[in-house]
């Protein structure tokens, strides 16, 4: 007897996903989770308002001493774009680098150019 394939109500992704389960509504388990993470990480107003509150929170906690935040960088365009993001917002970040030696040369030169640019100082731990 074979089985047949089914296909999720809401995106491409059918029962030939390792994995992958539907719900009675007939909506796979990735939208679902797509579905939670969406609740648990808003974007557009409700995202900004969020994360200003979270950027009070640290300021708060920050008061008083040298930096508020800890940022990881890889010199990828996330971290990168995140170095931005918090300095744009006022916090003091203190930038930490894990060097694993399997970063390019070119992530790595990223790390400095962003850095100095935005006048993060960088702590970097070799692994």
């Amino acid at each position: 007897m074979q089985i047949q394939k089914q296909n999720c109500k809401r995106c491409l992704y059918d029962s030939t996903i390792p994995g992958i389960e539907f719900g009675s509504d007939g909506v796979c388990s990735y939208c679902a989770l797509h579905d939670e993470l969406d609740l648990q990480y808003p974007v557009g107003k409700d995202g900004d308002l969020a994360l200003q509150k979270m950027v009070s929170e640290m300021k708060e906690a920050g008061r008083d001493k040298e930096y508020d935040c800890i940022l990881g960088v890889s010199g990828g365009c996330d971290s990168s774009y995140l170095a931005h993001i918090v300095t744009e917002r006022g916090l003091r970040p203190l930038a930490v680098h894990f060097d694993n030696t399997w970063a390019s040369p070119t992530a790595t030169n990223n790390i400095y150019n962003v850095l100095d640019s935005l006048d993060v100082p960088l702590e970097t731990l070799v692994v």
